[in-house]
């Protein structure tokens, strides 16, 4: 009986081992297939069901009943160009229609999910919406937005001093009109503005003085004059 318990023992022992190792070796042999053919295919797998489920997600958005209203890109307030472009962001698939001054002036079809316009728009105030379309329905506007095109340079009258004007007082007050709206500098500092009425008080050396007066508008355009006076104390 000793005898046979001890040969049970030993086959059970070696079946053990023999388990073990190819436990290990079964082991061994997946790790290689996921280093070399697993991780790739895999990553192959979970791409293409994300690609799908983007589809997917796209798709839906799109045959949704509500329309997104287009995001516009900041434009400037202002500007003494009459080019100008008008960009923004909305859903790729959708229409984007440019409204200028109330009335519907063009149209583009939504790539990567931008879109863009070049327009030569007309001098003064140009009213700029924009909304989407996808099959038969439409977004809401967008805020609207104002551009003031001006091309013309700002009006700078100088009320005093007269251009060659003697003066015996160290202390000389400038003051004139410019347009609404436009900043006035004297030799590089800024005037006090009241509405269209600018003033600043300059100290003069003795002998000649120039004075260079410049008035800049919102649109960037600007007018520039020189008064001389001579200061005799």
């Amino acid at each position: 009986m000793a005898k046979k318990s001890s040969r049970l023992y030993k086959n059970l022992e070696r079946k053990s081992r023999r388990n073990v190792i190819l436990s290990l070796l079964g082991i061994l042999i997946l790790g290689v297939f996921l280093l070399k053919l697993g991780i790739p295919f895999l990553s192959d797998v979970s791409y293409r069901i994300g690609s799908l489920f983007q589809t997917s997600s796209n798709e839906q958005n799109l045959s949704d009943e509500f329309v997104s209203t287009p995001i516009l890109n900041p434009l400037p307030e202002a500007t003494n160009s009459a080019e100008v472009v008008i960009s923004g962001t909305s859903l790729s698939g959708y229409n984007v229609l440019l409204y200028v001054n109330g009335e519907l002036d063009d149209r583009e079809k939504v790539r990567n999910d931008e879109f863009s316009f070049e327009k030569t728009l007309t001098e003064g105030e140009n009213i700029i919406k924009l909304k989407a379309s996808f099959k038969d329905r439409e977004s809401e506007f967008t805020d609207p937005i104002v551009i003031n095109i001006k091309t013309t340079s700002p009006i700078l009258e100088i009320e005093s001093p007269l251009d060659g004007q003697e003066v015996s007082k160290q202390s000389l007050e400038v003051k004139g009109k410019t347009d609404l709206g436009a900043r006035v500098t004297m030799n590089g500092y800024w005037a006090l503005m009241e509405v269209d009425r600018f003033s600043y008080t300059i100290q003069l050396k003795d002998g000649d003085n120039e004075i260079k007066i410049e008035a800049v508008d919102e649109a960037g355009n600007k007018t520039e004059k020189i008064v001389r006076v001579k200061y005799s104390p």
